[in-house]
């Protein structure tokens, strides 16, 4: 389901905006969101410099994608739920992971 959602929001995303603006935001917003996703739901607490670079990589990505500054309200959201799926993904691989108890599995 995750695969699907993050396929249709992929679309929609790329219909909204200018692919070059739009991709960044999505691969770029998604670290975030799987640090703090990882934080809440497998209570993993990165060490605060492990945290700040996370938050600069991708504030970096997102800042060269508004500079550009032909990015829309709906392009930027479209952008922000396709990287939110793309994080799910993430953290559902490596809650399965966990518990299977074997990473090689």
């Amino acid at each position: 389901m995750i695969h699907l959602a993050d396929n249709l929001l992929l679309v929609a995303t790329d219909r909204s905006g200018d692919l070059g603006e739009t991709y960044p935001i999505a691969r770029g917003s998604s670290p975030m969101i799987v640090a703090l996703g990882a934080a809440s739901a497998a209570g993993e607490r990165p060490a605060p410099g492990t945290f700040l670079g996370i938050a600069l990589v991708s504030g970096g990505i997102l800042a060269l994608s508004v500079a550009r500054g032909s990015l829309g309200r709906t392009s930027l959201g479209a952008a922000l739920a396709t990287g939110t799926t793309i994080a799910a993904d993430t953290l559902v691989d490596g809650l399965g992971v966990r518990e299977s108890g074997d990473w090689r599995a």
